[in-house]
């Protein structure tokens, strides 16, 4: 099924989630990979959050995590997407916590990759509206987006 083919549950205050049971199962698999890697346990944040997950370890907060998984190779595009509102989510957090904000990437081909958010030079990036035109979700799909250079992601 492709992006534009989905169609809505509803969230039990009536809003519209477009998460299936696929996405899901990529979620756990990426979360399995970062917990391994990075020695903690990651905590899923509320349902309609800015941020997907938190890191502990040792009863402490040691990060928050956002991941976009991508059907596509890692080698298919030189950036990735990642809204402004994601973005200013993630670098607040970090401000506020004094804990890093991870963006990871999951691709169809299996490759991980990561930037910590703090280290997303936005002045060198200029945000454009981007996003579909097509009504998918909401009239939010189009809004200010920050191309990342996927050169400038580490591998997991």
């Amino acid at each position: 099924m492709s992006y534009y083919q989905r169609q809505a549950t509803v969230n039990t205050d009536g809003s519209p989630v477009f998460e299936k049971p696929v996405d899901d199962l990529n979620e756990r698999r990426v979360k399995a990979r970062l917990e391994a890697a990075w020695h903690c346990t990651l905590h899923r944040y509320p349902r309609l959050h800015g941020v997907d997950w938190y890191a502990e370890r040792d009863q402490r907060l040691t990060g928050h995590i956002e991941l976009k998984t991508r059907d596509h190779s890692a080698d298919a595009f030189p950036t990735v997407m990642l809204n402004m509102r994601k973005y200013l989510t993630l670098f607040w957090a970090e401000v506020g916590s004094g804990v890093p904000s991870i963006f990871v990437i999951a691709y169809a081909c299996g490759t991980v990759k990561w930037c910590r958010v703090w280290d997303i030079h936005t002045q060198r990036i200029a945000a454009r509206i981007g996003g579909t035109r097509k009504l998918v979700k909401s009239t939010s799909d189009r809004e200010p987006i920050l191309f990342l250079p996927v050169s400038n992601f580490h591998d997991l």
